[in-house]
């Protein structure tokens, strides 16, 4: 049976209680990482303070439930702003790091997550896509970014700490006859 609250604390919202001239919120057991890495988060001297923060901290954790809802946000609000054939890639990459992100919470997203994700893609042949996945885990970076400025999250959780070789370059030589063969094209648009 739970305890009953004391009566100085009665009239607060759940978990919260006034003590050493504060107002604090009891965390519950597993969001910690949601309050700072705190069991007991200081709220605020006032209860106005006190409520402020409550309500920002709230509205935090409402809006970042999960990578899936932080994905979503990035597709409305900032892929309309590319140009055209950033956007078709940008969303691609959406799907993908949907299927397997998108259940985690953002804060969860961790850099031996990366890792294992440009790992295991693989594309249609069975052959490992790297410039693919790259790219992905570059949009991927960018939602985290654009996280952080939303005030979703506090830092970028892999910024820094991934290091991601880039593409091996073609190694073939281009024959003077085909440089010869594509200025040689008409191009398809007429000129001025």
């Amino acid at each position: 049976m739970p305890r009953s609250r004391n009566n100085e604390n009665r009239g607060y919202p759940k978990s919260w209680r006034f003590r050493y001239d504060a107002y604090y919120y009891r965390v519950p057991k597993g969001q910690e990482h949601l309050w700072d890495g705190k069991k007991e988060f200081n709220l605020g001297r006032s209860l106005s303070e006190a409520s402020a923060e409550w309500a920002k901290r709230m509205h935090r954790i409402e809006h970042d439930a999960t990578v899936d809802a932080l994905l979503t946000r990035y597709k409305l609000d900032v892929i309309p702003t590319k140009a055209a054939a950033t956007r078709r890639g940008d969303v691609q990459a959406l799907i993908q790091l949907r299927k397997v992100f998108g259940h985690m919470r953002p804060h969860d997203v961790l850099p031996r997550h990366i890792y294992k994700y440009l790992d295991t893609r693989v594309d249609r042949n069975g052959e490992k896509s790297r410039a693919t996945a790259l790219y992905e885990i570059r949009v991927f970076r960018h939602v985290f970014t654009k996280a952080v400025e939303w005030g979703i999250l506090d830092r970028h959780p892999f910024k820094g700490e991934v290091r991601l070789g880039g593409v091996a370059a073609r190694d073939r030589y281009v024959e003077d006859w085909e440089i010869a063969q594509a200025l040689a094209l008409k191009p398809k648009r007429g000129a001025g």
